[in-house]
């Protein structure tokens, strides 16, 4: 083999051996610190959604905590509280069809109604129809008022936390998708009630500062549940609601006891993202980066 030849072959020995190490070296090295994800799949499960504008709270150390009793084994529910409230005429308007109800999620003919009546039902009273898709009647204790009905045309399905509500407290900010999600939640038992159609009505779009059930026995797990809504879903709370939540919470007996933790709202931020939305940019915050 001539000298150029054998320079030209040691030359890319040379750059083999380079690109064969480097290999090595990112197989061994980086690859073993990169994490894979293709087996990871994302959480597709809407009872698990979280609200679009949860970066819109601060989480810093709780500004207040609230002992309904002195207990040392208390729960504790995060509110979110918005010191002052914002204009309903400064957020996008509320429209009852973008939060679509009642659906059948896993396609067995019984919608979101029929699943909270059958679910509600007292025990051994449901009469269903021949194929099983509707509630024909049985027997149910509105929690609301304390009396038992047994025609569920008399029935509304309340959402504790009205969808109007839920709208104002930052449900504006949400997608078609996540709206449906929260007007058909079946995880939490309270999320949907059924109660007498004359207490739903009156009840309407109101908070626990405005409204409250006829029956007292029913405050302690309404504002428990209520609370924990709103802080599941990352919806705030406003200062007199959250004031008559702690009252209602009051009425809990001495073994279950709740502690609240309050946090505030960045305000700054909910009005930024209201001039984005006035402006027609639609992005929400679980869609930007």
């Amino acid at each position: 083999m001539s000298n150029a030849n054998l320079r030209v072959h040691n030359i890319n020995a040379y750059v083999f051996g380079v690109l064969l190490l480097a290999c090595l070296l990112f197989i061994f090295g980086v690859g073993c610190t990169s994490e894979d994800h293709s087996s990871k799949k994302p959480d597709s499960s809407f009872m698990r959604q979280e609200a679009t504008v949860a970066r819109l709270f601060k989480t810093a150390t709780p500004t207040a905590t609230v002992k309904i009793n002195a207990k040392s084994n208390s729960a504790g529910i995060r509110l979110w509280v918005l010191e002052q409230e914002i204009p309903e005429n400064k957020l996008p308007k509320y429209d009852r069809k973008t939060w679509r109800h009642w659906v059948d999620w896993d396609r067995d003919c019984q919608n979101t109604r029929a699943e909270v009546l059958i679910e509600e039902a007292l025990n051994g009273s449901l009469v269903m129809s021949s194929d099983g898709c509707k509630v024909i009647s049985g027997k149910w204790q509105g929690v609301y008022t304390d009396n038992l009905y047994t025609d569920p045309k008399s029935l509304d399905i309340d959402h504790l936390i009205p969808l109007a509500n839920a709208h104002k407290s930052g449900g504006w900010a949400w997608d078609s998708s996540e709206k449906r999600a929260f007007a058909n939640d079946l995880s939490n038992s309270w999320h949907l009630l059924a109660v007498e159609s004359s207490a739903n009505r009156s009840k309407g779009a109101k908070g626990p500062e405005s409204w409250r059930p006829k029956n007292k026995g029913s405050w302690c797990r309404y504002a428990k549940e209520w609370s924990n809504i709103k802080s599941a879903y990352r919806l705030w709370v406003t200062v007199d609601e959250v004031t008559a939540l702690e009252d209602m919470l009051t009425a809990c007996p001495a073994e279950d006891i709740v502690t609240t933790y309050k946090r505030p709202v960045d305000r700054e931020a909910i009005e930024s993202l209201l001039k984005r939305f006035h402006q027609g940019i639609t992005t929400t915050p679980s869609e930007s980066k």
